[in-house]
């Protein structure tokens, strides 16, 4: 037996670091604890990512990277780390100005960091801190900052934070998000992120998420943002780019005539003329038209491969040349109600959807919900993963139809929340609307054989918005 132990504990780190792959962190974390050789090989793994969620995690974290950080091994933990997160999550032990002091010391050791979150409720008045994983991380290519406070924005101190907190350069991926953005915030604000953006040529992925929890309604448009940006900005590498927030989408700024009016920000889509992927999560839309056509947003957008945005956004998309590279399709309810979106039979039609592979839905109303399955779905047979909520039984005999066009489904939302379903061992009692579902994965594997319900599935698209729209304490 012990003969059998040490072989165990004697296996290679390749294969170590394969076995480790399938087991959760916590499991992990339990299993370097009892052997030191697994603990070793599994470093990697174990210190790729960091949280620190308040002053004394920031403490511990900065005497263990600058006394050596040596856990049995000549190498220091510092240069596993890839990922630092740097977020309150506590109301009671919050991050405070004096806590983050003891970071300047040990940035300098962290010199294969890769991605930095920043989300702390104040930005800084010492900008040492982030100075120095701005000048001594040269491997750090994605950073989440979070500007908790729009209003600093009018005021000179204010602006000379938020230049310090803007003053990374060379990043590939970069995400701002500003809460309480003041009705009256003018372009002067936005000169530090133009900045930024000149500073950084690589740059593939920008999400820009303002938000005022305080009004009803948005006090901005698209052209507004296309305006801070700069109406002459072209980021040569461009290719992701999220808004969310409080954010108006108006016809004007996309879907109108190009010979009417100014278009500032579909001109800003027009020199980014590689973007594959936009999601416009905005908080209300206005003024669109039932003729609007379809091929006026679609010139802005000729390497579109991955939507989000309002339903009648969607609608126009598969009615356009943009149809044919949609990989994925992601759909917020906006004006469902209105029957403006998806309205079966109104020219143009639903083009063939070839390259689709995911395709989510976000709404609780089922009747869209089918209407835009009875649309899409015949013409997306290369389906993988449906975003929905739970169908009701009644619909059961419908959905079951139209899935029959996606045969090659593998991934699906409908069953998160039923658990026998997910697992049908565990203690769970299963009620009528549990047994409907159970019937219809029996019927829905009949013709979508790869359907895999094992685990609980969400699209990476929902999880995003999850992650910007979550709030600091």
């Amino acid at each position: 037996m012990a003969d059998e132990r040490m072989h165990a504990s004697s296996l290679p780190t390749e294969i170590t670091l394969h076995i480790s792959s399938y087991l959760p962190q916590s499991t992990l974390v339990n299993v370097s604890l009892v052997c030191r050789t697994w603990r070793l090989g599994i470093l990697s793994i174990l210190f790729s990512s960091i949280a620190l969620t308040n002053d004394e995690c920031i403490a511990r974290f900065s005497r263990t990277i600058t006394h050596g950080g040596k856990i049995n091994s000549a190498s220091p933990i510092s240069q596993y780390i890839r990922s630092l997160i740097i977020a309150s999550d506590s109301i009671t032990k919050p991050i405070t100005e004096l806590g983050l002091a003891p970071l300047a010391s040990c940035i300098p050791y962290l010199a294969q960091l890769a991605r930095l979150h920043w989300r702390i409720s104040f930005v800084p008045a010492n900008g040492d801190v982030l100075g120095l994983f701005q000048s001594r991380c040269p491997q750090l290519k994605s950073v989440s900052l979070l500007v908790p406070d729009g209003h600093q924005f009018k005021n000179n101190l204010g602006e000379s934070h938020y230049a310090t907190l803007l003053g990374f350069k060379n990043l590939s991926e970069f995400k701002l998000q500003v809460h309480h953005i003041p009705p009256d915030l003018g372009t002067k604000a936005f000169g530090p992120l133009k900045g930024l953006v000149s500073h950084c040529p690589n740059l593939e992925f920008l999400q820009l998420y303002f938000l005022n929890p305080e009004l009803r309604s948005a006090c901005y448009t698209l052209d507004d943002v296309a305006t801070w940006l700069g109406l002459e900005v072209f980021m040569p590498s461009l290719r992701r780019f999220h808004l969310l927030g409080s954010v108006q989408i108006d016809e004007a700024s996309l879907v109108s005539s190009p010979d009417n009016g100014t278009h500032y920000f579909r001109n800003f889509l027009t020199r980014h003329a590689h973007l594959e992927e936009l999601h416009l999560n905005c908080v209300s839309l206005a003024s669109f038209s039932e003729t609007a056509d379809p091929e006026h947003l679609a010139q802005a957008l000729p390497s579109l491969k991955r939507f989000s945005g309002p339903d009648v956004l969607c609608d126009l998309l598969v009615r356009s040349s943009v149809a044919k590279r949609l990989e994925r399709l992601s759909i917020d309810e906006c004006s469902f109600k209105a029957g403006i979106s998806f309205v079966p039979h109104r020219p143009p039609r639903v083009l063939p959807l070839p390259m689709l592979r995911e395709l989510v839905i976000g709404t609780n109303m089922f009747y869209p919900v089918l209407t835009i399955l009875e649309l899409l779905l015949p013409e997306a047979p290369s389906l993988e993963r449906l975003g929905l909520v739970p169908i009701p039984p009644a619909c059961h005999a419908m959905f079951l139809d139209l899935v029959s066009h996606t045969p090659r489904l593998q991934k699906t939302s409908i069953f998160n929340s039923t658990p026998a379903i997910i697992d049908p061992v565990g203690p769970n009692q299963q009620t009528a609307g549990d047994v409907a579902q159970h019937r219809l994965y029996v019927e829905m594997k009949k013709v979508c054989p790869e359907l895999d319900v094992t685990r609980a599935w969400l699209a990476g698209v929902v999880l995003d918005k999850r992650e910007a729209e979550s709030r600091i304490y």
